[in-house]
């Protein structure tokens, strides 16, 4: 009996070894990508595929051309052994223009894993349908209308798959028909008409379009308020000028989220950060579904609220909201932290986080203006990662790495000895605050991870959560306490020393643009988008925020408030500030100052592209006399020295340029 056990335990073991064997084999055997994309236009000129290798392992992207085309569309047939995508288990994608304009604006992901018997995935793309189709039967490509919006109280455009009359139209208020004139569509589909009364934005509007085709049944959409987001009538509505987020007490935990256009809003309560399919570092397995879903009310200026009793400290949450009949997971802008790769919220009482002394540690003050300040920029990874840093090894790449005292290399001081050494009043830290899976969170310490971190994205621009502190950067990523506690060490350090510590923040865009939080809770409110719906690029990383809207700017100025306040921060170096507002500068540095006169605001006086703002509203030099408390990079200054950072053979005065002092 003994010996039919074996024998069957082996034959197990085998068929299981030989499934795991068969199983890889199929999912690497994709040799050929074939992408099939259907436009309502058909204007196919421009438009291509920017592809790139996502799992098992991140890659570059690359720009290729549709190179066929059948009765769907434009073909791509792509030979996956000659680029490297070859072996990817999900390729990430964006059908775009040369312009960077995207068909749908979030990234999507092909999964590869089930090629037919030729080695061929085959996918179905339709213009403004997020849905990726496998087979060709199942595609949608019935007639639709998109960006649907009010561009004023009157006004209502939208993008039509198909010429249409006003007869073909309908527009509802809370159900009820409502009269309208003035319908006209172009050649391209974008069509305007005007309702003959003005809105009320606390009703519910709806616009159905019967597009009188065989089989096609009229189809109803929600009308945004997407035109009227910066206007005074909006404001006069939602404008909320009350605390957001998850308000901690002992005894219970108010959440409140800003979603005025929403139609439900529930909370989500886990108790650990991560998925089922990860394990934290103490062993423990994750959860899929919360322990509790909680209905949220919506209560004055669209803010939706519930209050749970207990102490929540430590507890994660996320939200779900529904727009437009769409239901998306979300975490909550407003988090004061969060757990693993920022996709949950954590609730906070930062009285329980605090390191020994943080409240008898005195602030320096060691200038009396802008221009006796001596600013060290550091990395926080690279500072403490190369091997003649001779520190805790567990502390390498992380705060507590520039905690450390002693460390020497040949005789020579480094890490916090040699910035003290130096006799600087600031260090300015490249972004801290959370950036999401650009850098992920569960391979960071990994020495065989390659990934995303060695490349311009774990420099920290590609923010994820705001408020909340990077978890690479923390002994735990998986628990959002200890980056809490591990940052405010370091700067309870550098202000033992007599240094002020400097974040370098990014407000002006999004490490993500419609999948954002932002843009899933309310969308199109935080970012400026173009006339045809597209995401202004004037960061040059997909978006850039609207930081002249009322509720993104008080949410700048809440930030930095925060982050002030409760880290003590002694400065903001603003990326890109051009692409923010004057008066939002202002409003910043006004509430700044009230907390701390001394606490400096500078940023780079231009964009990263060509931004919806108008100039004579930019927070950049030429504007400078409108912002008397907001200081700017002078590149000129920079670039004489040592030569433009765009030329790679430039040069500058130490190089031998004597024509920079003319």
């Amino acid at each position: 009996m003994r010996k039919l056990r074996l024998i069957f335990v082996l034959l197990l073991s085998f068929i299981t070894i030989t499934t795991i064997k068969q199983i890889e084999v199929h999912a690497a055997d994709a040799s050929t990508l074939i992408v099939h994309y259907h436009r309502f236009d058909p204007n196919y000129s421009g438009w291509s595929l920017w592809l790139w290798p996502e799992t098992p392992s991140p890659g570059d992207g690359n720009n290729y051309q549709f190179n066929g085309e059948d009765d769907f569309g434009k073909v791509l047939t792509l030979d996956l052994t000659t680029t490297n995508l070859d072996g990817a288990t999900s390729i990430g994608f964006l059908v775009r223009d040369g312009s960077w304009n995207k068909d749908v604006a979030i990234d999507r992901f092909i999964d590869m894993t089930s090629p037919n018997a030729s080695g061929e995935v085959h996918v179905y793309l339709v213009s403004g349908d997020q849905t990726i189709y496998y087979d060709e039967d199942s595609v949608d490509i019935s007639h639709r209308a998109s960006n649907v919006n009010f561009q004023s109280t009157t006004e209502i455009t939208f993008q039509s798959s198909k010429l249409i009359s006003q007869t073909d139209v309908t527009v509802t208020e809370n159900e009820a028909n409502v009269s309208f004139s003035n319908f006209a569509i172009d050649s391209s589909g974008n069509t305007t008409l005007e309702l003959d009364s003005a809105i009320d934005l606390t009703n519910e509007y709806e616009l159905t379009v019967d597009f009188n085709e065989v089989g096609e049944i009229p189809k109803t959409y929600k009308i945004g308020f997407t035109g009227l987001y910066g206007t005074s009538e909006f404001n006069q509505v939602y404008a909320y000028d009350g605390e957001l987020g998850a308000l901690y007490s002992n005894d219970s935990t108010t959440f409140k989220l800003w979603a005025p256009i929403s139609s439900d809003v529930t909370l989500n309560l886990y108790h650990v950060s991560h998925t089922a399919t990860q394990t934290d570092y103490n062993g423990v397995s994750g959860e899929d579904t919360p322990y509790t879903v909680e209905q949220m009310t919506l209560q004055d200026k669209g803010v939706w609220e519930v209050t749970i009793d207990g102490d929540l400290h430590g507890t994660y949450y996320t939200f779900n909201v529904t727009n437009s009949g769409t239901t998306y997971e979300v975490s909550d802008p407003y988090a004061f932290s969060t757990g693993i790769n920022g996709l949950r919220s954590m609730v906070v009482d930062f009285d329980q986080l605090d390191p020994v002394g943080w409240n008898d540690t005195t602030v320096p003050n060691t200038i009396e203006s802008y221009n006796d300040a001596i600013i060290y920029e550091l990395h926080v990874r690279d500072f403490t990662t190369h091997s003649s840093w001779n520190g805790t090894d567990a502390y390498r790449g992380k705060f507590l790495g520039l905690t450390e005292s002693g460390t020497t290399y040949q005789g020579v001081s480094t890490g916090l000895d040699h910035i003290i050494e130096l006799g600087v009043t600031h260090v300015q830290l490249l972004p801290v605050f959370d950036f999401g899976a650009a850098v992920d969170e569960t391979q960071i310490d990994d020495p065989d991870y390659s990934g995303k971190k060695d490349t311009i994205f774990n420099w920290g621009y590609m923010p994820e959560n705001f408020n909340t502190v990077e978890g690479s950067y923390s002994t735990d990523p998986y628990n959002g306490m200890a980056r809490v506690t591990e940052f405010k060490q370091l700067i309870q350090t550098f202000h033992e020393n007599d240094i002020r510590v400097i974040m370098d923040v990014v407000y002006n865009h999004h490490g993500r643009s419609a999948d954002s939080n932002f843009d899933l809770i309310v969308p199109g409110y935080y970012f400026r988008k173009t006339e045809d719906g597209q995401f202004s690029n004037g960061s040059g990383t997909g978006n850039e925020t609207a930081s002249e809207n009322y509720m993104m700017r008080k949410f700048m100025v809440d930030s930095t408030a925060f982050w002030a306040e409760e880290y003590d921060i002694g400065g903001f170096r603003f990326d890109l500030m051009k692409l923010h507002d004057v008066e939002t500068m202002n409003a910043i540095t006004d509430k700044l100052h009230q907390i701390d006169e001394d606490i400096l605001v500078f940023g780079e006086p231009w964009t990263g592209g060509t931004s919806l703002l108008p100039e004579e509203l930019s927070a950049y030099n030429a504007n400078l006399d409108h912002m008397p408390d907001v200081a700017v990079f002078n590149d000129d200054t920079r670039d004489g020295i040592k030569g433009s950072v765009f030329e790679e053979d430039g040069i500058g005065f130490i190089q031998g340029d004597s024509s920079v002092d003319e």
